[in-house]
């Protein structure tokens, strides 16, 4: 009967770390490699942004369409398409107006090294010797705002990413303890108490 109990303990412990995990960003492994392009829309998906580097003209409204199957952030250096704290769950979009030419890297605060730039106006990257431009790399751009970006909020565990598995997780807990519970009456006396009691020298029948 202790077995019941300690497994199903543990198994609810188990589940809520792992649903803390989830909440903090696990789960989302960010693929290697940039992709380029120009426009005004930037998708999420597969826990990148893409384009990876995105250039847009000055005025332009860049959107960013999150398809994945997490919440993600927006934030850069003084601007932010999500509201600090806040993310853009499954399903929904953020913008950011660009008035001013120049390079705004920006990054995903809820899973580290999920960065992208836009790149606004006819702006030149690092030249090389030979007067070339070379596009930067995202994790270099992108590297100062890692420590400006705000905690994680504990509104992320409430995301929609989430409900699933806390609705799994809530069943499975609830049948765990109905089987305790049943357990549990099969070893009852007539009286009401356990039925196990060696210590008094008293077996069930």
């Amino acid at each position: 009967m202790r077995r019941v109990l300690v497994f199903a303990v543990a198994f609810i412990a188990l589940s809520l770390g792992s649903l803390t995990l989830a909440a903090a960003g696990g789960g989302c492994h960010v693929p290697a490699g940039t992709t380029e392009g120009k426009g005004t829309d930037v998708k999420v998906a597969n826990c990148s942004f893409g384009p990876t580097i995105l250039h847009a003209p000055i005025g332009a409204t860049v959107t960013w369409y999150n398809g994945d199957y997490l919440p993600h952030a927006i934030n850069g250096l003084g601007w932010d398409a999500t509201v600090p704290g806040a993310v853009a769950n499954p399903g929904t979009n953020a913008s950011h107006a660009f008035a001013v030419a120049g390079i705004y890297p920006y990054m995903c605060y809820v899973h580290p090294g999920m960065a992208g730039i836009v790149v606004v106006g006819d702006v030149a990257f690092n030249p090389n010797a030979d007067g070339a431009m070379t596009t930067p790399s995202v994790a270099n751009v992108a590297a100062p705002i890692a420590s400006a970006a705000p905690t994680a909020p504990a509104a992320v565990a409430a995301s929609s990413s989430i409900e699933p598995a806390t609705a799994i997780v809530l069943t499975l807990a609830a049948a765990l303890a109905g089987y305790a519970f049943a357990s549990l009456r099969r070893y009852r006396w007539p009286d009401g108490a356990l039925g196990i009691r060696r210590r008094h020298g008293v077996h069930p029948r």
